[in-house]
């Protein structure tokens, strides 16, 4: 049975590729390589963009409701 644990729990930090690698901001599982670095893509994107997913998201509504108001 404790086998069967631990390889679910590893089942569920491996990424996209079926590696189990960590991203260096979050501790979850990483998909993405970038400067020697793993990321999952809520870091990378946040990393890059310098804005997260939740951010960007409120922007385009913002201005999807300006846009329908004129």
């Amino acid at each position: 049975m404790k086998i069967l644990v631990k390889e679910l729990d590893t089942l569920v930090k491996t990424n996209i590729y079926g590696d189990y690698k960590i991203c260096v901001k979050c501790g979850d599982p990483a998909d993405v390589i970038e400067s020697n670095k793993d990321y999952c893509c809520n870091c990378w994107f946040e990393k890059v963009n310098g804005k997260s997913f939740q951010e960007v998201e409120k922007l385009i509504k913002e201005e999807e409701r300006f846009i329908k108001k004129k």
